[in-house]
């Protein structure tokens, strides 16, 4: 019994190996049957280049503005929404100012009162120091006089700050723009109580723009302030733009140990349209001389996890090898493993190139 079990496993075993063989032989004779494929390739070489450091950072506004009012009071006028281009100067916000406005004019009594009070007393002054002259009143009574002018001009002058005061409080129930820009958000709308300090709307310019990258401790002394920087901002393609370093924070107590780095972006108006506040940025310092090996990007094949590229071995074949790679920076990728100086891989073909295709090479 145990021998028939035997001769049974045995010839499972054969067929399974034949049918491997066989399958095998069809993979090798299907690769047979592809074209030739000509291809050209490079020697991988060490090569000396400037060191690039790659932070990633997100584009922000140079103008932000959050409007509040000094003054408390229900809002009579808000007739812009989130999203809403507005004009510097322009009236966003009006906070009814009928108490404010009562004010001023009791203040405008007050003046007009102690302006009439100081030129009775102007008159008297007058004629007291007519008599004075002549000897017909004594120097107290001058004295006195001239101490009741000097307190009445005072009066006047006080009620005309008063008045100055209680006009700024009435400028400050009108919101303007500071500048101009979109509305990006609205905490507040008509009707609401608004309170001194209290958030109503918030103002991002349309002008110029900047990216604030997170640096680490370790790489943060890279930088300096004027560095050029080479910025890629997804949500426009990978054409880069250029950037300047223009501040440095020194202290990452509120960043959670990364250093903010600003870079102002310098780019034309047409660019500058297309920018909006919160898009990513990948921000490239370039610094310091490096060796390594590089391939462009395009020329790697993803399967999965894996990464590969393909070479030439000696029997005039492609061979998909793969690599650990590195960094990437302006489509060069990094290869750490997988590929030695001097061997030789593809850099153009045409058509799909499979693993083990005969390629004749052409440059």
């Amino acid at each position: 019994m145990k021998s028939l079990k035997s001769i049974f496993w045995t010839m499972a075993l054969a067929a399974l190996m034949m049918a491997c063989g066989a399958n095998h032989e069809e993979k090798a004779s299907d690769r047979d049957k592809l074209p030739l494929a000509n291809v050209k390739v490079q020697k991988a070489g060490l090569r000396e280049g400037t060191q690039q450091y790659q932070f990633t950072g997100r584009v922000e506004a140079d103008d932000f503005a959050q409007l509040s009012t000094r003054v408390m009071g229900q809002i009579s006028y808000l007739a812009v929404e989130e999203g809403d281009a507005v004009g510097a100067g322009q009236v966003l916000v009006q906070i009814k100012s009928a108490d404010i406005q009562a004010t001023v004019s009791r203040i405008e009594a007050n003046i007009r009162e102690a302006e009439a009070a100081r030129r009775n007393i102007e008159l008297n002054y007058k004629r007291i120091k007519t008599l004075y002259d002549k000897q017909s009143a004594t120097r107290k009574e001058l004295d006195d006089i001239s101490t009741q002018l000097e307190m009445a001009k005072a009066q006047v002058d006080a009620a005309r700050q008063a008045r100055v005061e209680a006009q700024e409080m009435l400028g400050y129930a009108a919101i303007t723009a500071p500048f101009s820009g979109t509305v990006v958000k609205k905490y507040a709308s008509r009707g609401s109580l608004a309170s001194p300090g209290q958030p109503i709307l918030e103002l991002e310019g349309t002008g110029n723009f900047k990216v604030l990258a997170k640096v680490p401790e370790s790489e943060i002394n890279l930088f300096q302030i004027g560095d050029e920087i080479k910025l890629t901002i997804e949500a426009l393609g990978k054409n880069p733009l250029k950037g300047k370093v223009s501040q440095i924070n020194r202290s990452a107590g509120q960043t959670q140990g990364q250093f903010e780095v600003n870079i102002q972006i310098e780019a034309d108006a047409q660019a500058l349209k297309t920018l909006k506040s919160g898009m990513f940025a990948q921000v490239v310092l370039a610094k310091g001389k490096s060796e390594g090996l590089t391939v462009a990007e395009t020329l790697l094949v993803q399967r999965g996890q894996l990464t590969g590229l393909f070479t030439v071995n000696q029997q005039q074949q492609a061979m998909l090898r793969w690599v650990r790679t590195g960094r990437n920076v302006g489509g060069q990728v990094e290869i750490l493993s997988g590929l030695a100086p001097g061997e030789t891989y593809i850099t153009q073909y045409e058509g799909k190139l499979v693993d083990g295709q005969k390629v004749k090479v052409i440059n």
